[in-house]
């Protein structure tokens, strides 16, 4: 069942204990998505810490199972900074509303019930990954307005560094024009070098 990754196709890590249901939900999402499963929490968590292997792109959990349930599953899942933005769609035959609420407590994106309807599987696997895509998008850009942002800094802080110093000089030049023998009309240019020299300056040290 663990199929080769193919990078052109999102890949799903299925975990239930029933192997018919993971041939099952594989079946219906075979024709858009790749596909892995565990049949086990510990399997899914072993599988998942192997760091050769790519990560799935969404996982559907199964609730109850032996051992390590679903939603301890997926509590590990959201405390692994690798594995904590992987979205959890739980899958499971239970029925009441206090596991639904569990289920998105722990991390879960959506809870699909037993028995799985093939068209509402596909709409919302497709709608979780659509949304995964938008954060990574977003994540993407960030860190590149990070970068350039970091960039302006250093080129504002360089430019500032090159301007000060011989603004320093030309202040220093007009201060002594302003006490040298000058005529007033001279002493008059000099000043208003000074006071914009000292406005740029201002405005450069800020």
């Amino acid at each position: 069942m663990n199929a080769m990754p193919n990078p052109e196709r999102p890949t799903l890590l299925v975990v239930d204990d029933m192997p018919q249901n993971v041939e099952v939900i594989a079946e219906y999402l075979s024709e858009a998505y790749d596909s892995q499963c565990a049949f086990s929490g510990d399997e899914a968590l072993a599988l998942l810490e192997q760091e050769d292997l790519p990560l799935p792109d969404l996982i559907m959990l199964d609730v109850m199972m032996p051992g390590m349930d679903g939603y301890a599953v997926c509590r590990s899942l959201k405390k692994n900074a690798r594995t904590r933005s992987i979205p959890v769609i739980f899958v499971t035959a239970k029925q009441d509303i206090e596991s639904e609420v569990a289920a998105l407590a722990v991390g879960g994106v959506d809870f699909i019930h037993k028995p799985i309807v093939p068209e509402t599987l596909r709409a919302r696997v497709g709608v979780h990954l659509a949304l995964r895509c938008r954060e990574m998008e977003l994540e993407r850009l960030n860190e590149q307005l990070a970068v350039a942002t970091a960039s302006k800094s250093f080129f504002l802080a360089s430019m500032s560094h090159e301007i000060r110093t011989p603004m320093n000089a030309i202040l220093g030049f007009a201060k002594l024009l302003e006490d040298e023998p000058i005529t007033e009309d001279q002493r008059q240019m000099a000043h208003h070098i000074n006071r914009a020299g000292r406005s740029l300056l201002g405005i450069i040290n800020d």
